[in-house]
């Protein structure tokens, strides 16, 4: 657990590029270049609601079973 975590931060693609593999090109390279990089593997946080969101980053072996989001915000 003594490692550097990448993180993906606001991930979106439009509604009308969608299924057409962006998200899938962006984690692979991503994930590549922390592999390459000694990093310990990559986080992302996703909306409770997005169940999409959830089964896209599921297929791809990542899982959301380590942790839980906290948070306040001001507003």
């Amino acid at each position: 657990r003594n490692c550097y975590i990448w993180w993906f931060q606001s991930v979106y693609v439009l509604t009308e590029h969608r299924r057409k593999g962006i998200f899938r090109l962006m984690y692979d390279t991503t994930r590549e270049l922390a592999v390459q990089n000694g990093a310990g593997g990559l986080r992302l946080y996703v909306e409770v609601e997005n169940s999409r969101a959830m089964k896209t980053y599921e297929a791809m072996g990542m899982n959301g079973d380590h942790y839980r989001l906290y948070e306040w915000l001001r507003g």
